[in-house]
């Protein structure tokens, strides 16, 4: 006779809720691992890995640091922050992964992974309720724009798990008052503040928030100055390394912000061409920044974060314990200000279609930046299917179903776009062929700012290869190049330094003649 157990439904029910509770962080690891190695492998059958010129970029500074011609930590620069391209050397040590790229893709990878975790968790944190946990991990997981970006060398998926962890740490702090979590808090975003700008925006508003969030939990104003010490000790040395750093090795403190290679720099061409529209328009700013947001979020999405934002501060600010939860997540909504501050000033740049004269060099520029308010329309869609019913929960989740279908429906992610038509792609040079094919031996040399030259793509090892930051050879060279250089690749016009140098130096002209060339850039063999 066989004996039949039934639970009763109650019981059942809790046997699955226990279940997600438990075991809810490794689903979201495995499915956000799934998503990362499907995308990225995606990505590369398609060659698009470096797709972006700045890919490529950060991708050959790792490179350069351990075997470059003049390998060292020197070799990082002064302008691009240094940790995105110090955690790439392991990867790029092999000469596969870096000319892929997939090196630096392993990093990118690692992060999303992480960051998934971490969208989980701040809100789980904040509202102890898994449905809106994954509901927010969700959105961010299947984020086409972010799937593009974490399966590449640049440094946006990068910083965005430190902000995330910050916060998650911030917040965390404010529900249990220990001190190791504030100091943990100043410890991912002080390595953020070393992968890219935005980050030391974010420590300037933590500075302010965190003062605030001890005068709600009415502390002594001397504890409170104890905790603005303990955080920013910690949070602004990578700040104060960079400028002793630039001092140390450019003479000048604030050579990231100043020298020709700056953001700030290049953005005073835009607009002596007429074609820096945000400057000094603060409309402007808000229009182009949002509609950019809007592009890499999708539009349901980020109306739903907006009525998601202020609902939760409504409700937030009827008790201390979740108005203090709320300012720690403030900080989340920091990418949004900063970018919309550079805008205005001239030091960024974003150009997109809807907003743009037809007249303009290109109509699509930078719009990945928008992508770093995915953390915050991901967590804030969470926190709202919280306050949700069974009907507004399903009509939620049809909604992000709809814009998973439109983002299909377009093609493309925004940001892929930008890699593929507008002005951050990546041109391979018409000469890396032909040096590809004909290298013989000697050193190539060539303005690696002007991208006369992708090295990846010539098949060189890269301690045969002289770029400016190459000291002492690129300045001998630049005099007497035939005592160092068998090759160079020149671009003819007034950005290319080394056209700028040598056109009229008798030692080159003399003694070089062109293999090749196509339009303007030339390839140069010694006799």
């Amino acid at each position: 006779m066989i004996i039949e157990l039934k639970l009763p439904k109650v019981l059942y029910r809790e046997n699955i809720k226990e279940f997600f509770y438990v075991y809810m962080e490794d689903i979201i690891i495995i499915f956000s691992m799934l998503l990362s190695l499907i995308s990225a492998i995606y990505i590369a059958k398609l060659n698009l890995i470096l797709q972006y010129g700045d890919a490529e970029s950060h991708i050959n500074i790792s490179k350069r640091v351990i075997s470059g011609l003049t390998p060292g930590f020197g070799q990082l620069g002064g302008v691009w922050l240094p940790l995105q391209h110090i955690i790439m050397i392991p990867f790029v040590w092999n000469d596969y992964m870096w000319r892929t790229g997939i090196g630096g893709s392993i990093v990118s990878m690692t992060c999303f992974i992480i960051a998934s975790i971490f969208i989980y968790k701040i809100i789980f944190i904040t509202t102890r309720n898994l449905f809106a946990s994954f509901t927010g991990s969700f959105v961010f997981i299947t984020n086409p724009n972010i799937l593009y970006l974490q399966s590449t060398p640049l440094s946006e998926t990068s910083l965005i798990v430190m902000m995330i962890i910050s916060v998650y740490y911030i917040v965390k702090w404010t529900i249990t008052e220990n001190f190791a979590d504030l100091i943990l808090g100043g410890f991912f975003i002080f390595c953020g503040s070393l992968i890219r700008y935005d980050a030391w925006f974010f420590i300037f508003c933590s500075i302010v928030i965190i003062p605030v969030i001890g005068f709600v939990k009415k502390y002594k104003f001397a504890n409170i100055e104890s905790l603005v010490i303990l955080y920013s000790s910690i949070s602004i040395l990578g700040m104060a390394f960079w400028i002793i750093w630039n001092f140390l090795i450019f003479k000048t403190p604030f050579y990231f912000l100043n020298s020709k290679y700056s953001a700030h720099t290049q953005q005073l061409g835009w607009l002596r061409q007429g074609q820096l529209p945000s400057y000094r328009n603060i409309l402007s700013s808000l229009s182009f920044y949002t509609l950019t947001v809007m592009e890499n979020v999708g539009i349901i999405f980020f109306i739903i974060a907006i009525l998601s934002i202020i609902v939760f501060f409504i409700y937030a600010s009827k008790n201390r314990s979740s108005f203090t939860k709320a300012l720690g997540l403030l900080l989340i909504l920091t990418p949004f200000f900063f970018y919309v501050i550079t805008l205005y000033l001239g030091v960024s740049i974003i150009l997109i279609p809807e907003l743009i004269p037809a007249s303009f060099l290109s109509r699509l520029f930078n719009v990945r930046y928008g992508i770093m308010m995915l953390p915050a329309i991901s967590i804030f869609i969470g926190l709202i299917s919280m306050k949700l019913k069974t009907f507004s929960r399903t009509l939620l989740w049809i909604l992000i179903i709809f814009q998973l279908v439109f983002f299909a429906y377009d093609g493309y992610p925004i940001i892929l776009k930008d890699g593929l038509m507008g002005l951050s792609g990546r041109k391979p040079s018409p000469a890396n062929n032909y040096v590809a094919n004909n290298y013989d031996y000697g050193f190539v040399m060539f303005d690696d700012f002007s991208r006369t030259a992708n090295p990846v793509e010539l098949n060189i090892k890269m301690d045969k290869i002289i770029y400016v930051g190459n000291h002492p050879y690129w300045d001998i060279a630049l005099k007497n190049p035939t005592k160092i250089v068998r090759w160079m690749i020149i671009r003819k016009d007034e950005n290319d330094v080394l056209w700028q140098n040598l056109h009229s130096n008798k030692e080159f002209t003399n003694n070089y003649h062109a293999v090749y060339h196509h339009e303007k850039t030339f390839v140069y063999k010694r006799n």
